[in-house]
């Protein structure tokens, strides 16, 4: 049976595991404490990348993949730039072509 206690904590700051006050946290997301102590204001949703290529298990950079795709490696714990098997080293301009056969709200 839970029961209120009579002063009882009401806020999110009012917490003993929290940070005391929200000012100078706009913007930035709770997260567990490396040493599991308590909860702490983090930025950029805990520390993850905000770019493709800063990701671990992508490529570092697009130097010299122009016109190239994203595929999983062979092990499947990464994405490296290839061809695309279906444009022979082309780009998908040379493989796909599209005419404007619109006709009554369908393409024919």
């Amino acid at each position: 049976m839970l029961t209120r206690a009579v002063g009882a904590i009401k806020t999110f700051l009012g917490l003993t595991d929290t940070p005391s006050t929200y000012a100078g946290q706009g913007g930035k997301t709770v997260a567990v404490k490396a040493d599991e102590s308590g909860l702490e204001f983090v930025a950029g949703g805990g520390g993850g990348s905000s770019t493709f290529v800063g990701l671990t298990d992508t490529p570092g950079d697009f130097t010299g993949n122009a016109g190239k795709v994203a595929k999983v490696n062979s092990g499947e714990t990464a994405l490296f730039f290839d061809n695309h098997g279906d444009l022979d080293g082309g780009s998908f301009s040379e493989v796909y072509t599209f005419t404007n056969n619109f006709d009554g709200g369908a393409f024919v």
